[in-house]
């Protein structure tokens, strides 16, 4: 079969981060997508930043009770009577259905609801309760109340029936009622609440921590309500960050940011906003842009100097502006004096224009009240040399602002680049070094292995010293357990406490360290908890267990994504895992995949020609696509004449000197006749321009092509993409090689540098609106990225790669806020093997001993 030929230039693709890091102004299209207002959600959830300056310990929850639902004001006599008109009957039900045994349902059987008390509501209240009542009938599935019934029965059956998955609704309730009693969701309905206490109460003793480790699968990881009912608050390394800046504002002091991608450090400026000016300091633009949005969408002032060459390049956003000029037509902003800056509060710049952006900021503010917050500042630095770190040096060495954030995952630690904090402390003298250092995390991403099997330690080592090695290692790099599967922990613990349970006698692990005396409360068990006990266990066994162990807990290890066998049985599989166009396309599931790799070009060979594609239907298609390519060719050429067709020459023109005004309105005349031909021509073959697709069968996860290629394991969740014709139309229009086209149709993107820059420009729109189902691109396209993905592929040719470029690489999955399935896949086990060890020469560190200098 002959596939399309792909044109390359190595040349090009060097050359490619470079490109991607030299700035230019702002286009049109990047100003009017700062103007798009975030959702709802994320207008709460950054209000809640700002408010958070002032208050660390501000959090907010946007679950809807029946308070927020109705409107009503919840009284005390308001909530007796919709306790008695909507739960008291069910809750009567609950208890003569399934709570007769009195040995366990002591506090149930007592409860009842003090009536005496509560006043009559007033007439009024009763005929708001009654107009309300349609709406809470159709609502119930939203409404908080209703929800905790249903918790409240499920838990209560299940104990009745003996039905040992209980434990998962006496956590999720557990849950529920302790941000409903704290407070955080306001007027909750009092009475259901203390019916809740008292059936937590009387299953409390049937519940076991072993219980919660032994489900905790779909009691941690799966539970969508303990996500759904979380409260929204800062997270510490945010509470830290404000609480120095705001303690310590006419103190000079450099702070080193460190926390895991995808925890909000990049909205932080918002927060510190409300006490200094910033200067955000970007090297990916779309971060900053994403910044300016969200900024713009509380009503924050922004400014920007990208690719600025004098201060005259700044440009303010209108919220900004002092002085402008209104258009009488339209009463909008037509023209604005970006000279004065003195309402900005957020300066957002690339690292080439910070000199011009810090001077301009310096010019209305003293430099006590100026913040420089640089944003991955060690970009670039896994590179010997770069283009960009004489600009680095300069910044660094010319700054005047004496409190400067560094924020980035991968930031070398303090005793890495001492040199960086001296030059800094005699720089700006009396000035305090802050280490701001964090782990948190919310999802877990699991890393899985070339053979597709889930890493962990004890399941990939078999030395007993390595294991130990890398067990001290995560306690110390704790970041690191967000990508230990759980499931494989949780086997590993029960492996363990099996052992120690067959040979009582050999004291396998010390008592302490039991289920049962470790854990004294079940709610102290969660996903960061158990994996730190996981790091504990394997710390407490001898070596003379280690064997046992070890080859135990092997046995529960099973692959990770089941799939078709390709090969036959016993034969090594070098592609395992990666035929993400035909076999393997089901595992990727609930939203786009990133695979990173040094050699693009040949990873898109391989998807196109692994779909199976018929000759017939891709002659066909290759028919069209030139006969497409044709008609752009025509019409681009005649784009151009229309272009120099509706080009007036000025009166200043020499030629046109000596002519007469009528003369010129004659020409004029017969120009403007000769464009409305050339549009009308280009309006014509335009429309002839064929539409194209691929059939369903060869576009991945579609039921067509999961009927052919998985037809035992046909996955509901694998994410699926259907290019429209409009975007067809468009990348048919782009001047990129023909397989670049055929993979866009099969929802396949493709970021590298191109001859036809629309193409890369097209790839982020669509990578940005999640309508690619993959994106092939290299290592140096995460610097900044913040597209959601939720799977990740690191390519086994990325040889020379950092360890912490591996863990950037890592961190662009899993970024969004749902919960859903996450996955890291490692073509190369060495690359794994590289994450767990301190590497022996951190380049990213020695850069900035030598760039972060006065000298």
């Amino acid at each position: 079969m002959i596939y399309p030929p792909f044109r390359y230039s190595s040349a090009i693709f060097t050359f490619y981060i470079m490109d991607t890091l030299l700035q230019t102004k702002l286009c049109k299209a990047e100003w009017n997508s700062i103007e798009i207002q975030v959702s709802p959600e994320e207008r709460r959830i950054l209000q809640m930043i700002k408010k958070g300056y002032d208050n660390v310990n501000t959090r907010d929850n946007f679950t809807v009770n029946m308070e927020r639902f109705t409107k009503l004001t919840m009284t005390m006599e308001m909530q007796y009577t919709l306790y008695i008109k909507y739960f008291q009957t069910e809750i009567s039900e609950i208890k003569s259905k399934y709570c007769a045994d009195t040995d366990i349902w002591k506090q149930v059987s007592k409860f009842d609801v003090e009536t005496k008390k509560v006043k009559k509501l007033k007439s009024i209240e009763v005929f708001r309760i009654q107009n309300a009542d349609s709406m809470i009938t159709h609502g119930k599935n939203e409404i908080l109340e209703f929800l905790l019934i249903d918790f409240c029965r499920s838990l209560c059956k299940q104990i009745k029936k003996d039905v040992v998955t209980f434990p998962y609704y006496f956590y999720t309730l557990s849950h529920c009622y302790g941000v409903c009693h704290g407070g955080t969701i306001q007027n909750t309905n009092s009475y259901l609440l203390s019916f809740i206490k008292a059936v937590l109460e009387d299953t409390a003793k049937l519940v076991k921590p072993e219980y919660i480790i032994s489900q905790s699968l779909n009691i941690l990881e799966k539970n969508k309500w303990l996500y759904q009912f979380q409260d929204i608050q800062l997270f510490s390394h945010q509470k830290e960050l404000f609480t120095i800046c705001k303690t310590e504002q006419d103190i000079p002091k450099l702070i080193l940011y460190i926390a895991p991608t995808g925890t909000g450090k990049t909205l932080s400026p918002i927060g510190l906003s409300e006490g200094s000016r910033i200067i955000f300091v970007c090297v990916a633009r779309h971060v900053g842009l994403a910044l300016a949005k969200s900024a713009v969408s509380v009503g924050k002032r922004v400014a920007f100097a990208f690719g600025c060459s004098t201060a005259s390049d700044i440009r303010l956003h209108y919220f900004a502006a002092i002085d402008y000029e209104v258009n009488k037509r339209s009463g909008k902003i037509s023209k604005v004096d970006n000279s004065n800056g003195a309402k900005v509060e957020i300066m957002i710049c690339d690292i080439q224009s910070y000199l011009m952006a810090m001077h301009y900021m310096l010019a209305f503010n003293p430099a006590q009240g100026i913040i420089t917050y640089w944003d991955e500042p060690t970009i670039t630095m896994d590179y010997e040399t770069h283009e960009l770190h004489e600009i680095i040096h300069k910044n660094w060495k010319n700054n005047q602002i004496p409190t400067v954030v560094l924020s980035c995952a991968t930031l070398p630690k303090e005793n890495e680049i001492l040199p960086v904090l001296q030059d800094f402390r005699v720089k700006f003298d009396g000035s305090h070094i802050h280490s701001i250092v964090s782990s948190e995390y919310r999802k877990t991403i699991p890393i899985v292995d070339s053979n597709g099997f889930s890493f962990l330690p004890h399941s990939h080592y078999y030395d007993f010293t390595e294991v130990r090695r890398v067990a001290k290692y995560c306690l110390e790099n704790k970041t690191l357990l967000r990508y230990f599967d759980l499931e494989e922990t949780v086997n590993f613990i029960k492996t363990v406490h099996y052992v120690h349970t067959k040979h009582p006698e050999q004291g396998v692990i010390p008592e302490r360290y039991l289920i049962t005396n470790y854990f004294t409360d079940v709610m102290q068990i969660n996903m960061s908890t158990l994996k730190e006990y996981y790091l504990v266990l394997l710390n407490q066994f001898s070596e003379k267990h280690w064997v046992q162990i070890r080859d135990l807990s092997r046995k529960f290890k099973k692959e990770r994504f089941q799939t078709m066998q390709v090969v036959k049985p016993g034969e090594e599989d070098p592609l395992k895992g990666c035929r993400l166009t035909t076999v393997d396309s089901h595992t990727l599931t609930d939203g786009p995949t990133i695979y990173l790799t040094k050699h693009v070009i040949n990873v898109a060979k391989y998807c196109v020609s692994q779909s199976n594609i018929p000759p017939i239907i891709l002659d066909e298609l290759l028919k069209s696509i030139e006969q497409n390519n044709i008609l752009q060719e025509t019409i681009d050429k005649l784009e151009n004449e229309l272009e120099k067709a509706l080009s007036v020459k000025s009166n200043e023109d020499p030629d046109n000197t000596s002519k007469t005004k009528k003369t010129v309105k004659e020409k004029d005349t017969t120009k403007n006749s000769y464009a409305e031909g050339l549009e009308q021509k280009i309006r014509q073959l335009r429309y002839q321009i064929t539409s194209l697709s691929l059939p369903l069968e060869y576009v991945p996860n579609t039921t067509l092509h999961q009927q052919i290629w998985n037809p035992k394991q046909a996955n509901s969740n694998a994410y699926q993409v259907l290019i429209d014709q409009r975007t067809v139309k468009e990348v048919m229009g782009l001047k990129v090689d023909t397989a670049y086209k055929f993979l866009v149709m099969m929802g396949i993107g493709v970021l590298e540098k191109h001859e036809d820059p629309k193409y890369e420009e097209l790839v982020k729109r669509l990578a940005q609106e999640q309508k690619l189902f993959l994106i092939l691109t290299s290592s140096d396209y995460i610097y900044g990225t913040n597209y959601q993905f939720c799977h990740g592929f690191i390519g086994n040719d990325l040889e020379g790669v950092t360890q912490q470029k591996l863990i950037q690489s890592m961190g662009r999955i899993g970024r969004n806020n749902i919960q859903q399935t996450f996955s890291v896949r490692f073509r190369e086990n060495l690359f794994i093997e590289q994450l767990f060890k301190e590497p022996i020469r951190n380049m990213e560190a020695e850069n900035m001993n030598r760039l972060f200098c006065s000298d």
